[in-house]
């Protein structure tokens, strides 16, 4: 599992998500992942997931 979903941040002036927070869970190190990350919480591109369903499923 990549972590839990802390925030979801909308664009207000066209309504689409820019990006999702994921809280890391142990044990992953957000250095060596390919998206920006500040306290083990990393921006996930909506790009990058493939669905949410109490988990996220990553498109690679």
């Amino acid at each position: 599992m990549l972590g839990i979903v802390t925030e979801i941040h909308i664009n207000y002036t066209n309504g689409g998500v820019e990006f999702i927070c994921v809280k890391l869970e142990k044990g992953i190190n957000s250095t060596k992942l390919p998206w920006t990350a500040k306290d083990n919480i990393v921006q996930v591109p909506p790009s990058e997931i493939e669905r949410l369903e109490g988990s996220i499923f990553l498109r690679r």
